[in-house]
């Protein structure tokens, strides 16, 4: 059975199997200095070795998701996923497409072995999404696919950067029965 959990801080430093980068198409960092997204985080903490291995990836298209080396972080692989960016008003569309990102990267832990996997909140930071029902929608997808997958994953952890993620994901991961 699979365990559904929530860390609250810097998914650089996180040890585990693997995290999730929120990337862009190019899959080559956001090369912006300073931009305080979690893909040049990532990047930064991985080191110049984690962009080389990303030239070759051929860019990763929006829905879809690819796996490298974690090199300098204290994860052993990271899978690199492109989430949709927020329109001012995002459709439904938009959000099946958020769905599809997730799964692509529980698809590709799977079938790379992967048996413990960190999210970070794909498409909420700077790509603008709305973040209660996007925590619902990451929530939902990885429920479903592991309620339907319970063998094949033994960790999920939903690695929030903000109190505002932690609320949100706190009520769906850990909900309270109310009388």
């Amino acid at each position: 059975m699979t365990v559904l959990d929530i860390r609250y801080g810097d998914i650089t430093t996180y040890k585990i199997q693997c995290i999730v980068n929120a990337s862009n198409e190019s899959g080559l960092g956001c090369f912006t200095p300073n931009h305080p997204c979690i893909d040049n985080a990532i990047h930064k903490a991985a080191g110049p070795s984690l962009l080389a291995e990303c030239r070759t990836l051929k860019g990763i298209p929006t829905g879809t998701a690819k796996l490298t080396k974690g090199y300098s972080l204290a994860a052993d692989y990271i899978i690199h996923a492109t989430g949709p960016i927020a329109s001012i008003n995002p459709k439904t569309e938009d959000y099946r497409m958020l769905a599809k990102t997730y799964l692509a990267c529980l698809d590709l832990a799977a079938a790379s072995g992967i048996k413990d996997i960190a999210f970070c909140c794909i498409s909420t930071g700077m790509f603008g999404f709305n973040k209660a029902k996007s925590s619902q929608i990451a929530y939902n997808t990885v429920k479903n696919w592991v309620t339907a997958n319970p063998t094949i994953l033994n960790r999920v952890v939903f690695n929030v950067f903000t109190q505002e993620d932690y609320d949100l994901y706190t009520k769906l991961v850990f909900p309270i029965k109310r009388l």
